[in-house]
């Protein structure tokens, strides 16, 4: 039986992605997401680019680990450039 996808809406703050909301039918995300999160608590503007929806099985440690994906792999964030210079190994099968 294969596990049922888990979309998150994942907003990136004071330059880090966090979780913010999730549900299993995207439609459902993007929804919260024009609803609630196209401002800041200011009123500010969250640009597009600073707003992502990603998808993984539904337990928190995946979840965990998507979000920790999108900061190591993200190229506008500093840290991202160890990540880019130093990617993970993959060892080949034998």
């Amino acid at each position: 039986m294969s596990v049922k996808p888990y979309y998150t809406l994942a907003i990136r703050e004071q330059g880090r992605w966090s979780p913010q909301f999730g549900d299993y039918k995207r439609a459902i995300v993007e929804q919260e997401e024009r609803d609630n999160y196209t401002r800041d608590a200011d009123g500010e503007p969250i640009l597009k680019r600073d707003r992502k929806i990603v998808r993984s099985a539904p337990d928190c440690d995946a979840i965990d680990e998507a979000i920790r994906q999108l900061n190591r792999y993200d190229p506008l964030l500093p840290f991202a450039v160890g990540a880019l210079l130093f990617p993970p190994v993959k060892e080949r099968a034998r």
